[in-house]
Parts: structure tokens; sequence; C-alpha cells
């Protein structure tokens, strides 16, 4: 879903002032930084940033779009972040790579988070770690901490589960984390992060490498119930009519008493200006009554929850079964 409104004829002077003076502010920026400090700098971009969202109707064909990465698009991917997240070199921006990037540039910043080709670079490196989109995939990472302590002893399942960087943190909490994990991804770095990650620990991994579409469902049917499946990125990337099928699929997987939990980005993502036009990164936002649309049709349903993350960037679909 995408609430930005097309622009208009009449819209065209204003996304011509306000990308001016984004424009001012990014080559501007180590200037400011200097004069007022790194979080009033900051804070003044993201500003002007977010003047755009409105105008910004979620196209690369957008006139906007076109025009910010002709002003700005070399500047900009001087940060190694979002150079990174344009060339895609995994085919999409939000790859397991980016992720890794993210959680290093905002826990361990001394050495992570100003990483770029050049002094500006490495400026717009760090003020990307601080958008909300970054801090609500930190954010979710702590989250699905948490779901994997609470399934100690449990079979789970994680689809699209990339590197699994929540594995690694609960394991750092509880060393004795005892887990049967089946793990999908179209991957094999991914997965062989995952599996590293669990090495000498308690927890079993099964991986299945792979479009998740053609080979997920043939896999959960073909094993026992899950006390836990959850993706947190990969129905960012479908609609809702495709989301809901795949849930209907998954849901036979799911244990009784067991719960589904998905992760996707929300309509109003404070850095949603930022992460098109800077990272080329799209996503298929849903709002609350479509997250709870996906449970349609399911049979043995005890409760449906969707939850908004603090940062107004990720709502959270639980599914518990009876």
């Amino acid at each position: 879903m995408n609430t930005a409104s097309p622009i208009t004829i009449d819209d065209s002077a204003t996304w011509r002032e306000r990308l001016a003076t984004v424009t001012q502010l990014l080559l501007g920026l180590e200037t400011d930084v200097r004069t007022c400090g790194e979080w009033a700098a900051f804070r003044q971009l993201d500003e002007a940033v977010r003047d755009l969202d409105r105008l910004h109707d979620g196209s690369f064909e957008n006139p906007l779009h076109r025009a910010f990465r002709e002003h700005v698009g070399d500047a900009v991917c001087e940060s190694e972040f979002v150079r990174h997240c344009v060339d895609k070199p995994r085919g999409y921006a939000g790859d397991f790579d980016a992720m890794e990037m993210i959680w290093d540039g905002l826990t361990h910043p001394d050495t992570c988070r100003y990483r770029g080709s050049t002094t500006l670079g490495r400026l717009i490196n760090a003020y990307t770690m601080d958008s909300a989109n970054c801090r609500a995939n930190v954010s979710r990472v702590l989250r699905l901490r948490e779901l994997l302590l609470a399934h100690d002893g449990c079979r789970v399942a994680s689809v699209g589960c990339g590197s699994m960087i929540e594995l690694r943190e609960a394991l750092r909490v509880r060393p004795a984390l005892a887990l049967e994990l089946l793990l999908f991804d179209q991957e094999d770095d991914a997965l062989e992060s995952a599996k590293r990650a669990a090495e000498r620990s308690a927890v079993r991994i099964t991986a299945h490498r792979g479009n998740v579409l053609r080979n997920l469902l043939r896999e959960l049917g073909d094993a026992q119930r899950f006390e836990l499946i959850y993706s947190s990125g990969l129905f960012d990337y479908f609609d809702v009519a495709r989301s809901r099928k795949l849930i209907a699929r998954m849901w036979p997987a799911v244990a009784s008493g067991g719960r589904l939990v998905i992760a996707n980005e929300q309509p109003g993502n404070p850095t949603r200006a930022w992460m098109l036009l800077a990272t080329e990164w799209q996503l298929q936002s849903k709002d609350a009554e479509e997250m709870r649309s996906l449970a349609d049709g399911l049979s043995d349903v005890a409760r449906v929850t969707v939850e908004s993350d603090e940062h107004g960037v990720y709502q959270y679909l639980e599914i518990c079964k009876r």
C-alpha cells in the first residue's frame, strides 16, 4: 500500500523547492555538522527529507525521484550502506548484508557507523543509521530474539530468515538455548551464517535454500508442526492478495496452541522518503486493517493482534491457533 498522492502540476514548484532545500542540506552536511553539531544537522536534514514524502508516489519514474538521483545520487552513494542498497548485489536492497550493516552500525557505532568513501559519505552513512527505519530493524532483531527465547525447547520455522542475527543474540543471552529450527532463505551465504551462529550450541538447524514460494510449502507440509513460524522481511515484498494466499498455506503447519508472526512495513513510515530516494528500497506497506485481513478464512484461530513498533516503521501480525 502506498499512502502518497501522485504528483500534480500544481505540486511541481513545491517539490522543486523542497528538493533544492534537501540538496543544499545534503551537500552542506559537513559544514553544518562542524557549525551546529551532528544532532542538529541531522535533524534539519531529516525534516527536509520528510517534507518530500507526500510528493513521492513510490515510483522510480517519478520526476522527483529522477531529479534527486541527478542532483545528489552520486553524493549519497559515498555512504557504504547507501551504495550497497542502490547497487543491490543480491537483486534487492534489503538483503541480509544490509541487515548486518544496520546491526553493526547501531550496535558498534565506534567502528561501523561512519562507513563511506568520503567525509560526506561517512556522515550520510551515520545519518542513515540514525533513521527510524534502521533503528526499527534493530528493534525487530530484539523482538525476534525474545520470541526465540520464549520458545526454548520448541520447533520453530523462520521464513526468509536471512543470517539470523536474532539467533546469535538469543544464544548470547542464553547459551543453553535449545531449538529445532527450520530455516528458509534464497541465499546460501545467509543460511551458512545462520548455521555458524548455532555451532557448539543445542540449536539444531535444518536449512532449505531456494525460492520460498516454490519450496517452502512443500517442506512445511512434510515437516512436523511448529510452535512458532515467523517471517520478518518477506511479506514486505508481497501485496495483500499474495500475502493472504501464502499465510493460508503456512497456517496448517502451525501446531495447536502455536502462533504465526509476520512483520511488515506500515504506511506512515517516517523514513519512507529517504529509503526510496537515497537507497531505492521499495516495500509494500500494509495498514493495520490489511494486516488483520491476512488471517481471513483461517480455521482454528484463537486470536489475531496487530502491533506497531515504537518507531512507526513496522507492524507485527500475530495469529494464534487454538
